[in-house]
């Protein structure tokens, strides 16, 4: 059973995958990351992509850098994007749908037309969320999050969890994918094994840790539920607190968390690490 639960950490879209490095960086940043709200320290997207960037930098003697915005909205995103290919940047990546509108107003001006973008799970849009052609200048990563999700839940089922929740942070194509593909794995396990699972779910709205979000997966692991999936950036904190506080099990989400709890019996991976054109 142990080689199930470790099937879940799983990769569902195979930038980079290289050996760490002590090398100090001090090369002119031609690899940028800006980021979202989440910040390098997410233990989710935003970190996984940050470490891709060290990693390629390194191991290619390019040097990298990261930018946050002064505010996380289409106009503090091409601020910053501006900073990063001012500053020497010839790649720049995006880690999430927050920066879609930014990207399709900026990939075709004069300024980039030199310049690469990875978009990390989205496609550019305008400024009102309309689809827009994907200039040559940009690489489109997108996932089957319904995958991992789907061995995350199987998993859980046939690890003996008959009570299981989801918790996703905003309700976003991303999100949804897992979730769905943790229910239909539990689902089919419980087939299987001939059983009845119960379900909670639910989307808390943010992607943020949270005194409210702790108190509602305590709630629910009080009422009986076995082991929740925290998938939602760092709403995981708030759940592996509640996990914690009341001797039960969580799920993590996109990277490996079983070092960031002890109540953590498996990783959903989205492999964002990992990916290349």
């Amino acid at each position: 059973m142990k080689k199930l639960m470790a099937s879940a950490v799983v990769l569902s879209m195979v930038l980079v995958g290289c050996g760490p490095s002590s090398k100090k960086n001090t090369k002119k940043p031609e690899i940028a990351l800006i980021t979202d709200s989440g910040g390098i320290n997410d233990k989710s997207f935003n970190q996984s992509a940050w470490e891709a960037v060290k990693e390629y930098g390194t191991k290619n003697d390019k040097g990298y850098k990261y930018y946050k915005p002064a505010s996380f909205d289409t106009a503090g995103y091409k601020d910053q994007i501006k900073n990063a290919v001012d500053n020497g940047a010839k790649v720049v990546v995006l880690p999430g749908f927050k920066f879609a509108a930014a990207l399709g107003t900026i990939q075709n001006q004069e300024k980039y037309k030199d310049v690469k973008f990875v978009a990390i799970d989205f496609t550019p849009t305008d400024e009102k969320d309309n689809a827009v052609d994907v200039a040559d200048n940009v690489y489109c990563a997108t996932y089957k999050e319904q995958q991992p999700g789907y061995l995350a839940g199987y998993a859980a089922v046939k690890e003996g969890y008959t009570k299981i929740g989801f918790m996703g942070g905003m309700a976003l194509p991303a999100v949804i994918n897992y979730g769905y593909g943790y229910l239909q794995g539990a689902n089919d396990a419980a087939k299987e094994l001939n059983i009845k699972v119960s379900a909670k779910y639910t989307y808390t709205g943010t992607f943020n840790e949270s005194p409210e979000i702790k108190t509602k997966a305590t709630g629910w692991y009080n009422g009986g539920t076995d082991v929740i999936f925290a998938c939602g950036g760092q709403i995981c904190n708030s759940i592996f607190a509640a996990a914690e506080d009341t001797n039960k099990k969580s799920i993590g989400v996109d990277s490996d968390q079983k070092d960031d709890s002890k109540t953590v019996i498996t990783s959903a991976m989205k492999g964002v690490k990992q990916t290349r054109s």
